[in-house]
């Protein structure tokens, strides 16, 4: 049985970890501390509260920890306040929690970082990203960077729109992506505990065009689409502006701008539907 420091178990991601690691059926099942500014939903056997870009907060956050795994980064919702940009956040408490690590003696560490594509590396979001990578690649301690593609909990910002009744399409929503629900990227990264590559590609199942993820929003609510066509120098344009005024919505903005230009597909996993997952929120919302 592995003793797991989770680290950002408070997001959709870390929630979805924690309840399979701890999950009775589990054939092998984990003892977990859990590091997050705010207490997860789910049953945890430690919790440590702290904000992970102190470092003074986390002394001793992984004594007695096999395996760090970090879910740990900024907010991608439109909505989260923090207003430091993605580098300041992520890059900061990570270079934090491996000071923790390596003074542990801990043996393994997980990442959940991001599937890349040329076609949107030119922004802070992916380089606070590539940074993380760099950093735990340097430290001699075992390593697997997992890189999904986006999670169906971010699709949830496509629903909402939908929900709204106007669905922006920077570049025309042509791209395609194969998004990933937060549980079967949970069960794939459970097999990495013990070993696995230093990078590996995740994906869900189906491929999609950004326009037929709104399609299937709008279908899920009973509306007819409607679609607002957003070039991309405009885009690109209300990111820098953003950028001025709050670093990370800028930062946010320009990754969504590139990726709108660019098709992000990884090698398929899991078996959930984003159909199945809209057609749950608008259960969710109609209650």
């Amino acid at each position: 049985m592995a003793r797991i420091l989770l680290a950002g178990a408070s997001g959709q991601l870390g929630q979805a970890v924690l309840t399979q690691a701890r999950a009775p059926a589990q054939e092998n099942r984990h003892w977990v501390r859990t590091l997050s500014r705010s207490r997860p939903s789910a049953e945890a056997d430690q919790v440590f509260l702290a904000d992970a870009t102190q470092a003074d907060s986390l002394k001793g956050v992984c004594e007695d920890i096999d395996v760090l795994v970090s879910c740990l980064g900024a907010s991608v919702g439109m909505q989260a306040k923090e207003r430091r940009n993605y580098k300041e956040v992520d890059l900061v408490a990570h270079r934090h929690l491996l000071r923790e690590a390596q003074k542990a003696g801990v043996k393994r560490l997980v990442y959940v970082s991001l599937w890349t594509e040329n076609g949107y590396l030119d922004n802070g979001y992916v380089a606070a990203h590539e940074a993380v990578v760099a950093l735990l690649k340097q430290s001699g301690i075992s390593l697997t960077v997992m890189r999904p593609t986006g999670f169906f909990s971010a699709m949830a910002e496509f629903f909402e729109l939908a929900r709204k009744g106007l669905a922006p399409l920077p570049g025309g929503g042509h791209c395609r992506s194969n998004p990933i629900h937060q549980a079967d990227l949970a069960t794939a990264l459970l097999g990495y505990l013990e070993q696995g590559p230093t990078e590996v590609g995740l994906g869900g199942p189906e491929v999609f065009s950004r326009k037929q993820i709104f399609e299937l929003a709008f279908d899920a609510l009973g509306k007819k689409p409607k679609f607002l066509n957003l070039p991309l120098p405009v885009m690109t344009g209300m990111a820098t502006l953003a950028g001025l005024f709050d670093p990370r919505m800028g930062d946010l903005m320009r990754f969504a701008a590139q990726v709108s230009s660019s098709d992000c597909i990884a090698p398929a996993v899991g078996s959930q539907k984003l159909k199945d997952y809209f057609a749950e929120l608008a259960r969710n919302t109609s209650n």
